[in-house]
């Protein structure tokens, strides 16, 4: 049976972010009065703080690692990933006994080049779990080191009442200054490993295990590759319409058939799309995530936790 969620247009699916629940489900609502709500954060937030997008980065890197013009030009005019060009530059600075040159130009990448839009200032308000797939230090800035992970303890995720504890993990690592970042996923090989790896995928397990509502919030079309990964992995497309699982996606308000389309690749994977209106850019995210953040600070009964009081002590020192 199609709900309306499958078959409203995309006019009436923007409308839905001016009401005051923002047209979400009522069980989402309630998972957040019990705090059982899960962020996955992607580049296109750390691209509103200022941060290179994958495409330049990609660019930029092969630029550096094959100083001649004429190769420069027949691989940036080429049809290959971002991904992928990584993996080729990462290779080629390997091979020329240069990698500290690469990790150097990553770490340039990951330094705010615009003045940030404040979109991690609201995103922690939310006081949920937070995964994110981004290697910047950004949000760990504002939430505190102390709630910050790069390793995969599933005990660390909940609390014993199953409550999330409002902290970040980096699931493809996090960039370290003076570091070897062994621990960085961005080559096609890292995809691999990380993604068969069974300590990582039963992480990615407990999360969606625990009846938790989820949102995928700032990935773009360079990113969907990891959304397949994850759903593929943890089975989403066998959780049926009870799935809270959701992707927050950017549309022009004309694209109602992109937007159908979209829909179907999503249903697909066992994930609903949540649309909201770029016409005036992609800073529209911010108001969407302004917008949510009230509808649900206007649930009753939101569980204090005493992580709220560690985190404010831990970060006054």
């Amino acid at each position: 049976k199609m709900s309306y969620e499958d078959t409203c247009s995309l006019q009436d699916a923007l409308k839905k972010w001016d009401q005051d629940d923002c047209g979400l489900d009522k069980a989402v609502m309630e998972k957040f009065k019990n705090r059982k709500v899960v962020f996955f954060i992607g580049a296109g937030v750390s691209r509103l703080e200022g941060i290179m997008g994958w495409d330049d980065f990609s660019n930029e890197l092969i630029k550096e690692a094959f100083p001649l013009l004429c190769d420069q030009e027949q691989l940036l005019r080429s049809n290959i990933s971002s991904k992928e060009k990584i993996s080729i530059a990462y290779e080629k600075f390997r091979k020329d006994n240069n990698i500290k040159k690469f990790y150097e130009e990553f770490g340039k990448a990951l330094t705010p080049k615009s003045k940030p839009l404040g979109m991690y200032k609201i995103l922690a308000q939310f006081n949920v779990n937070y995964l994110t797939t981004n290697a910047d230090n950004l949000f760990g800035r504002v939430l505190g080191r102390n709630f910050c992970y790069t390793n995969f303890d599933k005990e660390k995720l909940f609390n014993q009442d199953h409550i999330s504890r409002g902290q970040l993990f980096y699931l493809h690592g996090k960039y370290r200054k003076n570091s070897k970042n062994t621990n960085l996923v961005f080559t096609a090989s890292n995809y691999v490993k990380r993604y068969n790896d069974k300590n990582f995928c039963d992480f990615l397990k407990q999360v969606f295990n625990n009846d938790c509502a989820v949102f995928f919030i700032g990935y773009g079309l360079n990113e969907y590759e990891i959304i397949d990964y994850i759903s593929t992995k943890v089975g989403l497309k066998n959780k049926g319409e009870s799935s809270l699982i959701y992707s927050l996606e950017p549309f022009f308000s004309n694209q109602e058939t992109l937007f159908s389309a979209r829909r179907l690749y999503f249903q697909s994977l066992g994930i609903k799309i949540l649309p909201y209106c770029k016409d005036t850019g992609y800073s529209q995210l911010k108001n969407v995530l302004n917008k949510m953040l009230l509808a649900f600070k206007s649930q009753a009964n939101v569980p204090h936790d005493d992580y709220q009081d560690i985190r404010y002590n831990l970060n006054k020192k």
